[in-house]
């Protein structure tokens, strides 16, 4: 739905009442975001997705679950950097900045973990 919401935006920006209606349905993707930045809510969602599956995959492994969500947080926040595709900087730099101290906690919390390096390694490459 998310994708199809997506897509159709661009085709309905020649009709008026079309693009009208494709605004108030989906205005939660869009209304955040700069005109020439309408993808930016489907990435969103995408990487709230792929955060959420992380702990799902990687359900014994720690150190991985910690390393992926690092991973993925990075290249969004690069991506939403790159775009810049907030209505305001602020928001712009604010969000990047979130996601940039969320990694760092992140990174912080995992130091203090005993994490057994072994079992992981075999785990994963088994």
């Amino acid at each position: 739905l998310i994708t199809f919401a997506t897509v159709q935006y661009r085709k309905s920006m020649g009709d008026a009442l079309a693009s009208y209606r494709h605004l108030r349905r989906f205005k939660f993707l869009f209304y955040r975001y700069t005109p020439s930045r309408y993808w930016f809510g489907s990435c969103v969602i995408f990487r709230g997705l792929l955060v959420c599956l992380v702990p799902v995959v990687f359900r014994d492994y720690a150190a991985v679950q910690v390393l992926t969500v690092s991973i993925i947080l990075l290249v969004f926040a690069a991506m939403q950097l790159y775009s810049q595709p907030w209505r305001g900087t602020t928001a712009n730099v604010l969000d990047a900045s979130i996601v940039i101290f969320l990694v760092l906690l992140l990174m912080c919390v995992a130091m203090t973990t005993d994490f057994d390096d072994t079992e992981t390694l075999v785990g994963i490459f088994a």
